[in-house]
């Protein structure tokens, strides 16, 4: 992007170019971070799962209502729905406001955990809490074996 911005022939292909350079750079600055940040992601006890992701600090049990799955294109988040959000929510800021009120009119929940890149599994962490015994489970539909897209 940077040697399109600089060396294009017209204005649009470096408008273009520029715009990438801006994009791209701001997409790449919180993935640098995170990787140079490093640590625990995500910790669960007995007491309660502190997402570092999320900037929410540590979620007692107590507070959580349920706990289910959502599925979207194959890929599995664990769903929190929270008895108290707005507390936990009203100082954050607008932006992860406006996720947490995106989430939730989409049916996610208050707190969405992507197990992409953690580990240990979501199928693990649903075990944990299961093994609780403390927190509502709302069942998972059943997975389809067949891939997406094929007959």
């Amino acid at each position: 992007s940077y040697l399109v911005a600089v060396h294009a022939p017209d204005i649009v292909h470096r408008a273009v170019g520029w715009f990438g350079v801006v994009f791209f750079g701001a997409a790449t600055v919180p993935g640098l971070l995170a990787l140079l940040r490093g640590g625990t992601a995500l910790t669960m006890d007995g007491y309660g799962f502190t997402d570092a992701r999320s900037g929410l600090g540590t979620i007692p049990w107590s507070e959580v209502a349920e706990c289910f799955v959502v599925s979207v294109k194959g890929q599995r988040f664990l769903c929190i729905s929270l008895r108290n959000a707005e507390l936990l929510f009203g100082p954050l800021a607008l932006r992860k406001r406006m996720v947490h009120r995106i989430n939730r009119r989409m049916g996610c929940g208050d707190v969405t955990i992507n197990f992409q890149e953690l580990r240990p599994s979501i199928d693990e962490a649903l075990a944990f809490i299961r093994d609780l015994g403390t927190v509502p489970m709302r069942a998972e539909p059943a997975r389809s074996t067949r891939r997406e897209g094929s007959s």
